[in-house]
């Protein structure tokens, strides 16, 4: 009797400890004179710090959720075109949390274009654009990490690989300037030169197959240059994520170039695999396989180099040079 009640007790606990993992906090955004509800507003939920957590837009009714919350305290702040930004405390998250209607005031001061003074997104029907703060550009590196920063809905960023993604899959198709890009040709970006960001999370047929497209605005410069370096490496293995990157701009034209080294090399890597096999009739095959140190090389490098020449605001002449290379000396798997 007291190892059953061990057990349900044991399995409770885990059960418990399971939901309270994956909380969920919802809404519904309306206008606070009409109360008819707002779409494509932005939510971004942040730690009491303001470190960012997770993010959402409001759909057509105005509904918005935010999955994967752990429990703790949280601010919840809410921002749409023309309306003021709304911030809400959340104390003690612990379970799932739905917050009713939360409604936005008009803003009465609103610049050309319907552009809110308080706000640093504005949205369009074709894309939403998007322009950083100088906080938002001083705590990133690059363009990779400043979309960390900005938490765009729907858009994954990975910033130890440096990789987009969207749930589902599909192609993040990068621009800089209307110029389609790669992501080294993003990361050799400073953040202190992006203007804007135009992110296009339903792109039409001129973008191809994409799922979403970012497009960088960045600024023109007459004369100067620069360098970047981006070094990222293992202290007790050889992998390695390195780049170099240079900029020199003379009055219309403005030469780049971006040099990627990816290194890989493990001698003690194995898999081990477990395996089992229901049949119709009742029988069960297990299978098991024990893995045996291989060897992993790979070596991989990038090469752009781009020249652009803007005689005007409206015209732009753009040639680039892509290399792209992929040795992969051993890729053994023994077991």
């Amino acid at each position: 009797m007291n190892k059953l009640l061990f057990t349900l007790l044991f399995c409770f606990s885990c059960a418990t400890l399971i939901f309270a993992q994956s909380l969920k906090i919802s809404g519904r955004i309306t206008d606070s004179q009409s109360k008819e509800p707002l779409e494509f507003a932005n939510i971004v939920l942040t730690t009491a710090d303001t470190t960012f957590v997770g993010g959402a837009t409001s759909n057509i009714n105005g509904d918005f959720l935010v999955e994967n919350v752990v429990p703790g305290d949280y601010r919840l702040v809410v921002s749409s075109v023309g309306y003021k930004t709304s911030e809400t405390v959340l104390q003690g998250v612990d379970e799932v949390v739905n917050l009713g209607s939360l409604e936005l005031e008009e803003n009465s001061v609103l610049l050309d274009e319907v552009t809110v003074a308080a706000s640093n997104e504005k949205s369009n029907s074709d894309r939403k654009i998007v322009f950083p703060s100088d906080k938002q550009k001083k705590s990133s590196f690059n363009g990779i990490e400043l979309l960390q920063q900005i938490a765009l809905p729907r858009l994954q960023v990975n910033a130890l690989q440096r990789t987009l993604s969207v749930p589902g899959g599909g192609e993040v198709q990068l621009r800089i300037n209307g110029i389609i890009a790669t992501n080294e040709e993003v990361i050799a970006l400073l953040p202190e030169d992006i203007i804007k960001i135009e992110y296009h999370d339903n792109p039409g047929l001129r973008y191809g197959n994409a799922a979403v497209v970012l497009d960088y605005i960045t600024k023109r410069k007459v004369s100067g240059g620069n360098v970047s370096v981006d070094f990222t490496n293992a202290v007790n293995a050889v992998w390695g994520e390195d780049q170099l990157s240079a900029k020199v701009n003379h009055k219309k034209s403005e030469f780049s170039l971006s040099y990627r080294l990816a290194t890989r090399d493990f001698y003690q890597m194995w898999r081990e695999n477990e395996e089992k096999f229901n049949f119709g009739d009742g029988k069960v095959i297990n299978r098991k396989e024990v893995g045996q140190p291989g060897h992993l090389g790979m070596y991989w490098q990038n090469a752009s180099m781009q020249y652009n020449y803007q005689p005007d605001d409206k015209t732009v002449m753009n040639a680039t040079f892509r290399y792209f290379g992929n040795e992969q000396d051993h890729f053994d798997y023994y077991g």
